[in-house]
């Protein structure tokens, strides 16, 4: 695992896990957004219990080949050249 991976798992998937777990009680479709680059952490996502993933710097048959099907995915539009600030 990455360095960026190591601390993702340390710092954040257990608080996503638990969030995401107590919204499930409620019977909702849960979507995780990780903004930038998430190419090194992107292996943790189905970990997280999310039921689709949200990015928008990431290659899609890099995130399909991490997630697999366990995940859908959604997105994948970078924000910075979608906003046309002229």
């Amino acid at each position: 695992m990455s360095s960026a991976g190591a601390d993702r798992s340390e710092f954040a998937l257990s608080y996503n896990r638990r969030l995401i777990a107590y919204l499930h009680r409620y019977d909702l479709d849960i979507t995780l957004h990780i903004c930038g680059d998430t190419s090194l952490t992107v292996d943790l996502i189905p970990e997280t219990g999310a039921d689709l993933f949200s990015f928008d710097q990431l290659n899609v048959n890099s995130a399909i080949s991490a997630i697999g099907d366990s995940v859908r995915l959604v997105g994948n539009i970078p924000p910075q050249q979608s906003v046309d600030l002229e």
